[in-house]
């Protein structure tokens, strides 16, 4: 989305979906969802050959059983670099 003439911000989300096994068993886990980690990127509006962006990342403790996540708030730093060379 364009926050201004000439910046983007760019947002990615994953939220994982995580099979963990049961540490020392032979047989079952958990299946459920694991921590949510948006990314957001401010980017250039009209970049050149190479796109790229900066801003935070967090994780957010979403995870549907306590063995899928860390049960914690985090952020930190985040950086992209995308080159798309022609055909």
């Amino acid at each position: 989305m364009h926050v201004s003439k000439n910046w983007n911000l760019i947002t990615r989300v994953i939220q994982p979906i995580v099979w963990q096994p049961y540490p020392n068993a032979s047989t079952g886990g958990e299946y459920g969802l694991g921590d949510m980690n948006p990314t957001f990127f401010i980017s250039p509006a009209k970049p050149g050959k190479l796109i790229w962006g900066v801003g935070p990342a967090f994780v957010f403790p979403t995870a549907t059983n306590n063995i899928l996540g860390q049960g914690k708030v985090s952020i930190g730093p985040s950086f992209v670099a995308l080159d798309q060379p022609g055909h």
